[in-house]
């Protein structure tokens, strides 16, 4: 069995929808995907919901996005050292009682 399993579920309503949905006034769109690897599974389910997105909408849609890999490791890092040490001064004040 997969770690992580995620769904994402898109409902459209109004206008803007496409004609083979007016009808119901609605559309639903749901992905779903597993793995053992978090970030990878999260990835592939947006992924997917984009990919469906992008069968009924012909608007060219897009991002840009930049960061520094470099510096977003660096803020995990001493992030993850900050609830250490918060985890372990806490851990040593319980350990007094």
């Amino acid at each position: 069995m997969r770690e992580n399993q995620v769904s994402i579920k898109i409902e459209r309503f109004g206008e803007n929808i496409p004609d083979e949905f007016k009808e119901l006034n609605m559309q639903v769109m749901s992905v779903y995907a597993d793995g053992n690897d978090l970030y990878e599974t999260l990835c592939k389910a947006f992924q997917l919901a984009l990919n469906e997105v992008g069968k009924y909408e012909q608007n060219n849609f897009g991002c840009r996005e930049s960061y520094d890999s470099l510096e977003l490791t660096q803020r995990k890092v001493k992030g993850l050292k900050l609830c250490r040490k918060m985890k372990n001064d806490f851990n040593d004040s319980n350990s007094e009682e």
